[in-house]
């Protein structure tokens, strides 16, 4: 008999192209360990090429959670609180973590971001003379790469100029952005999650790139003294709009702030509350997904 810790409950489904963002914003809601996304047509499963997440007709949605608690709530909430055409059945079903992980060790790619920047699942990495490279093992934390929001944050901070800069990596995941800030020339990084999975992955991650002395990691929002020169945050727009004057008060003057994990629909909100604080001067959008950066007021 498997012990909690050692079991977790997947739900997958298939959407058409047009409810996947709102599919994605609901699942967030309920604290997913992964989101996987694939497209398909027909019987066929399109893979992506490497560093992209392209949206096709029909997709094909995996959601990793914890327990059971509230799947079959956020089963009817999908079907019954939006519009969503469901094109297969919902199916909850349990998971061995060995085998979650391997089926993700079997899917994963390298993933160039911008010019230089190359994330490499573990058991493929590999320092390749020219490029950047991060080491990532996602664990059971949120990042890879292959998410729009986490992607555009990936390009924007590739062209940055991190040189002797310090970051916040606030919503760390895996420790994915953190990571690659230091590997492109940041001086220091100081990333939080309230996800203990997280945290663990990111230290972990942290270690495999030789960058654990440059990078403080926690999961408590007052052990967060300093000040910095820039902060990346990909969450979610609630959490964001709250944290303004947060991020503000912990930014340096003409410090800099890049956000993402924001549905386009959701922009004019982000700009309300944070035109008082940051000139949100740069917006990107990929896959209905957006990346808003700017300067401290």
């Amino acid at each position: 008999m498997l012990k909690n810790n050692d079991e977790y409950h997947q739900i997958e489904f298939d959407i058409s192209k047009d409810d996947l963002a709102e599919t994605e914003k609901i699942l967030e809601s309920y604290q997913p360990l992964s989101i996987s996304i694939q497209g398909f047509d027909e019987e066929k499963i399109y893979e992506p090429l490497p560093g992209e997440m392209p949206i096709w007709k029909k997709n094909r949605v995996k959601a990793m959670f914890q327990n059971t608690k509230n799947l079959k709530k956020l089963e009817s909430e999908i079907i019954n609180k939006t519009n969503i055409e469901i094109l297969h059945n919902i199916e909850i079903k349990a998971i061995r973590k060995k085998d979650w992980q391997e089926e993700w060790i079997q899917s994963s790619k390298p993933m160039r971001f911008g010019e230089k920047l190359w994330i490499y699942p573990d058991h493929l990495f590999d320092n390749i003379e020219g490029r950047i490279c991060v080491n990532l093992n996602q664990g059971l934390a949120f990042g890879t790469g292959s998410h729009p929001s986490t992607r555009l944050c990936l390009e924007w901070l590739e062209k940055s100029n991190l040189e002797q800069k310090s970051v916040l990596d606030y919503g760390c995941g895996s420790g994915i952005l953190g990571i690659s800030a230091i590997k492109l020339g940041a001086k220091s990084v100081t990333a939080i999650d309230i996800d203990p999975q997280a945290v663990i992955a990111s230290k972990n991650n942290a270690e495999k790139n030789n960058v654990q002395k440059k990078i403080k990691i926690t999961d408590d929002n007052k052990k967060i003294v300093d000040n910095f020169d820039l902060v990346v945050a990909n969450i979610l727009a609630r959490p964001l709009i709250e944290l303004a004057p947060y991020f503000y008060n912990k930014l340096n003057q003409d410090g800099v702030i890049c956000l993402s994990g924001i549905l386009e629909s959701q922009i004019n909100l982000l700009k309300d509350a944070y035109s008082k604080y940051f000139n949100l001067s740069e917006i990107k959008i990929k896959d209905g997904w957006v990346m808003m950066s700017g300067i401290k007021l």
